[in-house]
């Protein structure tokens, strides 16, 4: 059931009545057939989120290209929501698909049991000046490197730089953003999927681009999973791929390129040694973090108190 939220829930274990809050789409789904005409004609544009606000989105949209069910729907950045004006969209569906007249729906279930997924966020590389992202366009975040390697993503599978829209030929991983250390503001857990996620990113990169030289700064590598330490050796020995232990940070740079230093020992262990040097892009590996109070306080109540009866 999409776009829908709990609104409360009330009952005892075993027996639950949950009543839920669904959203008009303003779209009707048995007559959208997906032509995009909508999409094309619609004056609003936004930075998407779906994209890491890399590329734009419209009022009407898919939220991304493996939704279900498959249909547009219209957000609360529509100029007729908002002011009560435009309607192009209207006009232009030969459908006759979209339906301004939808309201909100309250429905009531009744289930046995509720499963509260938390999700999680990925940690803000911004509140720490030493990463220099914000700061620097060709520095990105994991999440933001993702979409790039993505052929639904904002440039649809290449990977190009945020400066010059340039595909970077010497790329940095900077690993355990955010996490593995006691300073203020980070985390001293390890996530356990990043150094996992990055061998990916650095492994699709060479298919997309088998020149590109790929350089990952790690704290140590954590492949604990079933075959992972044989993925890492896999990413490992692909030509132009380093691995150097050593906590990095962005020392500067004037675009496209950007300057890190750190305490650096390659791979096989050898004594440290400060280094500095020069990239055409720079990955953050930041770690994830466990979205708190991401639920209505009054649903959180029910649920406690029903916890303790």
């Amino acid at each position: 059931m999409t776009l829908t939220e709990v609104s409360s829930v009330e009952g005892e274990t075993g027996d639950f009545k949950v009543t839920l809050k669904k959203r008009p789409r303003y779209i009707l789904e048995d007559k959208c057939t997906g032509c995009g005409t909508c999409v094309k004609y619609c004056p609003v544009e936004y930075p998407d989120p779906f994209n890491q606000e890399i590329s734009s989105n419209k009022a009407v949209h898919v939220y991304f290209s493996q939704a279900i069910p498959l249909v547009s729907y219209i957000d609360d950045s529509c100029l007729f929501l908002k002011e009560k004006k435009c309607l192009i969209c209207e006009s232009v569906c030969q459908a006759d698909a979209i339906d301004f007249s939808q309201k909100e729906e309250k429905i009531e279930v009744e289930v046995g049991a509720i499963i509260l997924s938390s999700g999680i966020k990925p940690f803000d590389p911004s509140v720490k000046a030493e990463y220099g992202y914000g700061k620097y366009p060709n520095v990105v975040t994991s999440m933001d490197f993702e979409r790039l390697l993505s052929s639904t993503g904002p440039y649809s599978g290449e990977v190009l730089r945020a400066s010059d829209k340039k595909h970077p030929r010497n790329i940095a991983w900077i690993q355990c953003v955010g996490s593995r250390r006691v300073t203020e503001g980070e985390n001293s857990y390890c996530s356990g999927v990043c150094c996992t996620y990055t061998q990916k990113q650095v492994i699709l990169t060479k298919d997309h681009e088998p020149d590109t030289t790929c350089t990952i700064f790690h704290n140590d590598i954590r492949a604990f999973g079933k075959d992972f330490e044989r993925y890492f050796q896999r990413t490992e020995d692909l030509p132009g791929v380093q691995f150097i232990r050593s906590y990095a940070s962005i020392a500067g740079g004037k675009p496209p390129r950007i300057t890190m230093c750190g305490c650096a020992t390659p791979r096989p262990m050898k004594a440290s040694r400060k280094k500095s040097s020069t990239w055409w892009c720079s990955v953050l590996g930041s770690i994830r973090r466990p979205i708190t109070n991401s639920w209505p306080r009054s649903l959180a109540f029910s649920l406690t108190i029903m916890a303790s009866t």
